[in-house]
Order: structure tokens, then C-alpha cells, then sequence
């Protein structure tokens, strides 16, 4: 089983964003891992401990001339154009990014016998209608973000069976903690009810649809899920990973409400309404949990409070 004796040469893409920072900085507070992390703008640096190379995923020269660079033994590919929201207004650079850049690391690796572990979403399986989606269940993405996932893993499964590489696939349903985009759900709302609470904003939160319910985990458990994943996820298998709480936007509001101690007014705004948004996203984790021997446990309410007070 994993422990943080293990050393290699690690690569993580997306270093700079969300999930992707906390990643690399699990691998390199270890203190047995060279760590490098692209990044594509200056505006955003992967963490200092990080070795940082900046790269545009949809270069495949520039990809091409990373990787031989490196020679990395595992490969995490978290960048993406990751907004679902986005994907319907610029589907081609959703597709581009996600689609054609998965399909650079893949080619660009094929002389190499590194482990790539891609990180692919939730949205491939489109709505769970109420019930838990298991690896086995079919996918129907009802989005261009799900759909350009959905692509860039047949890619992935065919490199794996035709060059026997040792490539996989984790489907992370919705993740909660600090330092998340403002243009998500759970940060936007954050700041809403910071900004009523410093008596900036009139106490009336601006939301979408609130109804649609996910299977929540928090950062700091999908990190350590995606650190044990390295050295014990199998060759040509799908993982989903998610958390143990089904919860609604609004359930998750009224969360953040009670924890700020505020009363605001909850109102639609259409600006905020997805085209399609899938009722039900949940899924069970099982598989991941039995093959990392980590169960997730850190309270959504800790989070919460986090991202709440990083609006202070």
C-alpha cells in the first residue's frame, strides 16, 4: 500500500488550478518526489514547491518537447476548460482543450512507460436520475465540458489497449474547499453572503437553479484520494470519486447561511440558469476507496466555513 516513501518523477497538469495545486503540493510535502507542474498563464503560478513549466496543452510540439524534457513516471492530466456553463458558449475551445489536449499528452507519451491517471468528471454520466452511478453505468453527458470528457476518455482507452499503457480514468464528482474559481457555485455564493454580512451587498443572494442535487467531497479528501491513486488504481479501469453526502444547491446554501449567521433573501436570476442542467449527479466511490484503503471524512461544514472566512 502507498506511503510517502514512494519516489518518482511526477508531472501534474493544471498545477495552477483548484484540485491540481493541492495535488502536487501532497506529492512534494512528502519530500520524495520530483514534482513539475504546468501552468498557462502568469496570471495564476503552481505553488512554489513545484518545479513550474508553462505549457499550452493544445501545442503538441510544445507538449511533445515537456514530456522528453521530464520523462515523468506518472502523470496526473487535471488541465481542462472545466466550466460546464462556459462549454455551451465556446464548445470548440471546450473540445480543443480537453478533447485535443488529452490527445497531445497520449501521443507525446507513447515512447515513454509513464502511469497517466486522466481526470475526466461526473458530467460524462449526464443526470443519475436519483440514483448512485457506479463505473459500470452507461454515460450520456448532456453538456459540451461532459461531452469533450467523455472524448478525451475513449482516447485515453484506446492508447491504453493499443500501446498496453498503463492509463486510467477518475471521475470526480462535485469537490468543496478553498480556493476554488469565483465563477463556481459554492465560492459564488460565498461571497455573496460575506459581502451582505460586511454590509456591502443588500442581504438578497442572486442564485440559479437550486434544485439539482450532487454527491459533494471535500478537497482535502479527493486530494488524498488522487495521492493513493498513483500507486494502487489498475490499468484500464474508471474510478469514480466522490464523497458521502448527497446534498442540493439549496440544502448547501442554507448550510453556508447558517454558518455566516444571516438571513437573506434567496432570488433566481435567469443570467444564472445553466442551458441543460442535470437534476441528479451522484455517484458511489466505492471502487477507489477499496483500492486507496482511505475512506473520505472531513465534514462538508468544515470546508464551508473555510471558504467562507477566505472572504472576509
Amino acid at each position: 500500500m502507498i506511503s510517502d516513501q514512494s519516489s518518482g518523477i511526477v508531472l501534474i497538469t493544471g498545477s495552477d488550478g483548484f484540485i491540481g495545486s493541492k495535488v502536487a503540493l501532497r506529492f512534494a510535502e512528502t519530500g520524495n518526489f520530483d514534482v513539475y507542474g504546468t501552468y498557462l498563464s502568469d496570471r495564476a503560478l503552481p505553488p512554489k514547491k513545484i518545479t513550474p513549466i508553462q505549457l499550452d496543452i493544445t501545442d503538441f510540439n510544445a507538449v511533445y518537447e515537456a514530456v522528453n524534457k521530464i520523462k515523468p513516471d506518472i502523470v496526473y492530466h487535471f488541465a481542462a476548460q472545466s466550466s460546464a456553463g462556459f462549454s455551451f458558449g465556446d464548445p470548440f475551445s471546450t473540445y480543443k482543450i480537453n478533447f485535443t489536449g488529452t490527445l497531445n499528452f497520449l501521443e507525446a507519451l507513447k515512447n515513454f512507460s509513464s502511469k497517466f491517471i486522466f481526470i475526466s468528471s461526473s458530467e460524462v454520466y449526464g443526470d443519475t436520475q436519483a440514483k448512485k452511478a457506479s463505473e459500470d453505468d452507461p454515460i450520456s453527458p448532456l453538456n459540451p465540458y461532459g461531452a469533450s470528457k467523455a472524448a478525451a476518455e475513449i482516447a485515453v482507452f484506446q492508447h491504453s489497449r493499443t500501446f498496453d499503457s498503463d492509463y486510467s480514468v477518475i471521475r470526480p464528482f462535485p469537490q468543496i474547499g478553498a480556493g476554488q474559481n469565483g465563477r463556481f457555485f459554492v465560492p459564488s455564493m460565498a461571497k455573496q453572503i460575506m459581502d451582505i454580512k460586511k454590509g456591502i451587498q443588500n442581504p438578497v443572494i442572486k442564485t440559479g437553479n437550486l434544485l439539482p442535487v450532487r454527491t459533494f467531497i471535500s478537497a482535502e479528501d479527493s486530494v488524498e484520494l488522487y495521492f493513493r491513486s498513483a500507486f494502487s488504481v489498475q490499468k484500464g479501469q474508471i474510478y469514480n470519486l466522490s464523497g458521502n453526502e448527497d446534498l442540493s444547491l439549496l440544502q448547501i446554501l442554507q448550510k453556508m447561511l447558517g454558518i455566516a449567521e444571516i438571513e437573506a433573501q434567496i432570488t433566481q436570476s435567469n443570467d444564472l440558469l445553466r442551458t441543460k442542467d442535470p437534476m441528479y449527479q451522484l455517484g458511489s466511490s466505492q471502487k477507489i476507496r477499496k483500492v486507496t484503503d482511505y475512506e473520505p471524512c472531513r465534514l462538508i461544514e468544515e470546508d464551508l466555513k473555510e471558504i467562507l472566512d477566505s472572504f472576509l
